[in-house]
């Protein structure tokens, strides 16, 4: 991928995130240059006016936004719009380039502690009264005593301010620009929700499915640097269009008879793809965000229904895509797949798991299925190590242990548990593995 192609992806995902960021510009030099001055400056012509009505921007409120709308890697280039305004407003110097540099620090540091609405309140009024204490400081650094009330004076208006156009902002990107913050994210993953109460109640299975997918996820995210808390969210809401009909998925059925083998392979294609649009519905009718409805759209890629045996499976058995276009959506896909054949292994021991998730990731690759996502070599690795760790601790409880006397040791709190070897797989099994058509063990992943 050439430089300029990477730019083009680059600006193409992140269009909405970087428009709002050039808004967001607009809506703080507009309200401080129109608004602001005539309170602050209301004779006019004092020295360093035009410096006294930058200190008035609430640059740590903008620092807190930073921190809790936007994904690392857009920072820097925020960053730059941010800093471009009071160079703007009041032109270059000490003050104008060190202040925002300070006050944006301050913000992104003290909003680390946000978990909700009501901290992010507080966080904020702190944020406020913290710049009225940076502001004077860097201006007496600068200037000495001169102008130093009025800097103090303007900066009593970031008590109202600086909160306000933070709750403004937060509203304006999450509603209208569909970007999952951090403070969205979080209430849509907490227990409480609605949503993933119904989908407990309704479809359990599926429930205890995805929050396996969204813990794999999540620590696969982290170690490659990706939005956690986004990998985390869309594991749990990936397949919540399974509610539809809950019995027609195998994690809802706990021994029954397979509703499949009573309806038309179309029919039940139908039914298993049409999980992904059900999903995509309930996510807009709860105002998931749209980077959780793209999750649900993609994270089965156009990959077959692996669903169906390969010797029976036809061409059009396939999902619709399209393909994942984000580290996000590639790991939530994987970590899907992963969740899905580890659960189905017989022997949890690690080196079957290990196997698992080199198949799924390597199947992955193989079909064209994270084409779009940009994993390097190096991304992959990570993940390959990451995705082992979580599904070691998921089934730490199950792993068997070979002991010297060809019996396997379960591990478990209880002592004493012994399992017999599993037989070997069938030599027909064997040969699909080679194959590629099934994963470890001689399981097929969904």
């Amino acid at each position: 991928m050439t430089n300029s192609e990477r730019l083009k992806k680059y600006f193409g995902e992140r269009k909405n995130t970087l428009v709002f960021g050039l808004i967001s510009q607009v809506v703080v030099f507009i309200f401080f240059f129109f608004l602001v001055k005539g309170f602050v400056l209301p004779s006019g012509g004092e020295a360093h006016a035009k410096e006294i009505l930058a200190a008035s921007i609430p640059f740590v409120s903008l620092g807190i936004l930073l921190k809790i709308a936007f994904d690392k890697s857009d920072i820097p280039f925020l960053l730059l719009l941010i800093l471009i305004t009071p160079l703007f407003v009041a032109g270059p110097s000490f003050f104008t380039f060190v202040l925002p540099l300070i006050c944006l620090a301050t913000g992104y540091a003290i909003a680390f502690s946000v978990k909700d609405r009501t901290q992010l309140t507080w966080v904020a009024i702190l944020g406020a009264f913290s710049q009225i204490i940076i502001n004077p400081t860097v201006w007496y650094m600068a200037y000495g005593e001169e102008n130093l009330g009025k800097i103090f004076f303007s900066s009593l208006f970031l008590i109202v301010t600086g909160p306000g156009l933070l709750g403004i902002l937060v509203y304006i990107g999450e509603e209208i620009f569909g970007l999952p913050t951090e403070l969205k994210l979080m209430d849509i993953c907490s227990e409480a929700n609605p949503l993933l109460r119904t989908l407990r109640n309704a479809a359990p299975g599926t429930f205890y499915h995805s929050v396996n997918t969204a813990f794999i996820a999540e620590e696969g995210a982290m170690a490659i640097g990706a939005n956690r808390l986004l990998c985390r969210a869309g594991g749990l809401y990936h397949d919540i269009g399974k509610m539809w009909k809950p019995e027609y998925y195998s994690e809802n059925q706990f021994g029954e008879e397979n509703v499949h083998d009573q309806i038309s392979k179309d029919v039940s294609r139908l039914i298993i793809i049409s999980h992904i649009e059900e999903g995509i519905k309930l996510a807009e009718k709860h105002g998931l965000g749209k980077s959780i409805e793209e999750i649900i759209r993609r994270h089965h890629g156009n990959a077959p229904l692996y669903y169906y045996d390969p010797r029976i499976r036809r061409e059009l058995d396939r999902y619709p895509g399209p393909l994942p276009g984000s580290k996000e959506e590639g790991i939530v896909m994987l970590s899907d797949s992963i969740e899905a054949t580890a659960r189905s292994l017989t022997e949890m021991s690690e080196g079957e798991l290990k196997k698992v998730v080199r198949f799924v990731i390597g199947r992955g690759v193989k079909d064209g299925q994270t084409a779009g996502v940009g994993f390097s070599e190096r991304d992959l690795r990570i993940l390959e190590e990451a995705f082992i760790k979580s599904l070691k601790i998921i089934y730490h409880n199950r792993i068997f242990y070979p002991s010297q006397d060809g019996m396997l040791l379960r591990g478990s709190d209880e002592a004493g548990l012994f399992e017999k070897l599993p037989p070997a797989p069938e030599a027909e099994d064997e040969a699909a593995e080679k194959d590629g058509e099934r994963g470890p063990g001689g399981f097929e992943y969904h």
